[in-house]
């Protein structure tokens, strides 16, 4: 089987419904449907060359345009599957070569369990201030509160400076490899600590990369879990070596193929991964809640991290 993505530019006012139903007829089958700058991306399955593909969605009303196959999706499909021991690392220089070549790298039980038991205190602080004033987390993005919601019932609230938690969090930021890392990798870097909390019935999320592609590498986010992580709380599903590739829409190509990595790891173990690393929240079918600490570390000279959050960059601290 092969795979292709397309990017289709449609007309002001098209149906997309009519593009839906000619891209999911025999022998195509639509994977994905995602939108970013005006283009229209189709993930299609069983696609054997690019004409067959244009000839079929040029012959649609409103289809203005149907590009051909995204530069990077056949190297990347070229890749072998790659399992959570191979990221495993437990020194720095076996924690940098992991992450330069995957993208992602695992550090099993990265920093003090006092001062995460300290972290679990804070972040039950914030789900009961959350809680109490947006119930379920279907409140749109906060100026003054600064979370934002991440799908339903996922929230991701950014610790302030000056704040508590971010002082609790930063104390075991500190206790970690992860400054050793920062400094590696980074000629400069800020940190932003945020909490990211997943209730009971959060479905899984589409895949996506956390910051667009600008050929150099700027930062990375470090996840912490904070309670065990088991296929029915959900974890987070990694595509490895994915990071500086145009393959935005080709995320369920992943999981088809098998080289999707699941992120089932211990409470306090850290995942960290490139910030262009394609990757998805999964479903959380449990009944208790999903808490994760997240750190995003940063050069400030390569990127203002605006999209994310409602701040802009510079608010961060080390």
């Amino acid at each position: 089987m092969s795979f292709g993505v397309f990017e289709v530019r449609l007309a002001p006012g098209a149906s997309r419904s009519a593009v839906l139903d000619a891209a999911s007829t025999p022998p195509l089958a639509l994977l994905e449907w995602s939108e970013r700058d005006g283009l229209t991306f189709v993930s299609l399955q069983g696609v054997r060359c690019a004409d067959e593909v244009e000839k079929r969605l040029a012959g649609v009303p409103g289809v203005e345009e149907a590009d051909t196959v995204i530069s990077g999706l056949q190297a990347a499909l070229s890749l072998s599957p790659v399992r959570l021991p191979d990221v495993e690392a437990a020194t720095l220089p076996d924690v940098l070569a992991a992450y330069q070549k995957f993208g992602l790298a695992c550090i099993r039980q990265v920093g003090s369990a006092a001062v995460l038991d300290r972290v679990r205190a804070q972040c039950d602080e914030e789900v009961r201030e959350l809680m109490s004033g947006y119930g379920d987390f279907r409140a749109e993005m906060s100026v003054e509160q600064q979370f934002a919601t991440r799908g339903k019932r996922r929230v991701d609230r950014l610790l302030q400076p000056g704040s508590t938690a971010r002082a609790v969090c930063m104390e075991f930021f500190h206790s970690t490899t992860l400054p050793a890392l920062a400094a590696s990798l980074l000629s400069d870097f800020l940190v932003d600590a945020s909490l990211i909390f997943s209730l009971p019935g959060a479905e899984d999320q589409l895949w996506h990369a956390d910051g667009p592609h600008t050929g150099t590498p700027y930062g990375f986010c470090a996840f912490v879990p904070l309670i065990p992580i088991t296929p029915v709380v959900g974890c987070t599903q990694f595509w490895p070596c994915s990071q500086g590739r145009s393959l935005l829409g080709c995320g369920p190509v992943a999981a088809y193929l098998g080289l999707a990595l699941d992120g089932l790891v211990d409470a306090g173990d850290a995942l960290v991964y490139d910030y262009n690393l394609m990757h998805r929240g999964m479903a959380n079918t449990s009944d208790v809640m999903r808490p994760i600490l997240q750190f995003f570390v940063y050069d400030p000279k390569l990127y203002r991290e605006d999209t994310n959050y409602t701040y802009t960059s510079g608010q961060s601290q080390k």
